[in-house]
């Protein structure tokens, strides 16, 4: 009979098999568990990229907003936020005829996220984009006084009219002091650069001006006061409305819209910023100044009729200066990026 064949040391090698079965599987256990986190915290950390990005392109603008002032073509900044930083860059997508009307701008932000605990190396980018316009004020300062309307004047004994362009507040180049077209008189005899222009079309004058005189009427500006503030100095917004609106020793600054007549009397009138009148302004307060601007006649742009400004009574000084500094202040809520809609971009190519 013949001897079976010994079976001696066959659990070894597969104890060595099991141990290897249970070990890769072990691991791929351990490297999918791996995996996966890392595919959270990358989930999470473009989340927060996105997060750096948007949040350096708003401080982007608002920061630009604040300074009043237009960035130039590949104008850039590095914001540095919480958790990263973004580096935004102002392009211009559209150059207008007028420097005075808004320029278009693509404004692209690179979020980039940083962790300290996980080294040096960027954890997560993301690249977003917005087109926005960037509005210069409202306003284009022609002159210290814009007549669309007519102006009526005639010499008197002991009376003043004083119209001066050149700018009080010594930082911007001087403008016109007086136009107006060419059915106006010509008030005293206005300086600056060059002291007046009366000729053209009430409708060219209007047109140098760049005001929306259609939208103020149907309300489209927000007021802050509806009624004036006398001595109020925070340059704020004024919508006044009423067939004829009389203000009598009113000393105030900042934007001061009246949608119809304007009648000012009594030993002063002082006001600092600008003044936009619907028809026609009758200063007949014993002294009117006005650093700034003024603009009468607005409501001829809306088909309605206007009267002439009176600059002919006696003792009636005005004295009408151009300060583009108080016409800036009157002007700050208008100039800065106005975002355009549906035109936020994410992920953001670059080549």
């Amino acid at each position: 009979m013949t001897k079976a064949r010994s079976e001696r040391g066959s659990a070894l090698p597969l104890t060595i098999l099991l141990i290897t079965v249970v070990t890769l599987m072990l691991t791929s256990a351990f490297v999918r568990a791996q995996i996966e986190r890392r595919m959270a915290e990358s989930s999470g950390s473009n989340v927060d990229a996105l997060a750096v990005a948007t949040s350096g392109l708003q401080r982007y603008m608002s920061f630009h907003d604040s300074t009043q002032v237009r960035p130039l073509d590949g104008d850039s900044l590095r914001v540095n936020v919480p958790g990263g930083y973004a580096d935004v860059v102002a392009h211009l997508a559209r150059v207008p005829v007028d420097s005075f009307q808004p320029h278009m701008y693509i404004i692209r932000s690179r979020g980039t996220v940083i962790e300290p605990s996980r080294g040096q190396e960027p954890q997560a980018t993301r690249i977003v984009a917005q087109f926005s316009t960037w509005f210069q004020g409202g306003i284009a300062p022609v002159a210290a006084m814009t007549s669309i309307n007519t102006t009526d004047y005639l010499s008197q004994v002991n009376t003043d009219v004083v119209i001066d362009g050149n700018d009080g507040c010594a930082v911007a180049p001087a403008t016109m002091g007086f136009r107006a077209s060419s059915t106006s008189d010509l008030p005293g005899t206005p300086t600056g650069n060059p002291g007046w222009k009366i000729q053209d079309d009430w409708s060219v004058v209007w047109g140098e001006t760049g005001i929306d005189w259609d939208a103020i009427e149907d309300g489209d500006l927000e007021a802050d006061y509806t009624d004036i503030v006398d001595g109020d100095t925070t340059f704020a917004i004024y919508i006044i409305d009423g067939p004829s609106v009389d203000l009598t020793d009113i000393t105030g600054t900042g934007l001061l819209i009246i949608l119809n007549k304007l009648n000012l009397y009594g030993a002063r009138f002082e006001w600092d910023g600008v003044i936009l009148v619907g028809d026609d302004i009758d200063p007949n307060a014993d002294t009117t100044i006005v650093r700034g601007l003024v603009v009468t006649g607005l409501d001829r742009t809306i088909g309605q009729s206007t009267s002439s400004n009176g600059f002919a009574d006696i003792d009636d000084n005005i004295y009408l200066y151009y300060n583009s500094c108080n016409v800036a202040r009157a002007l700050a809520r208008f100039r800065g990026f106005d975002l355009v809609r549906n035109a936020w971009v994410d992920n953001w190519a670059t080549y």
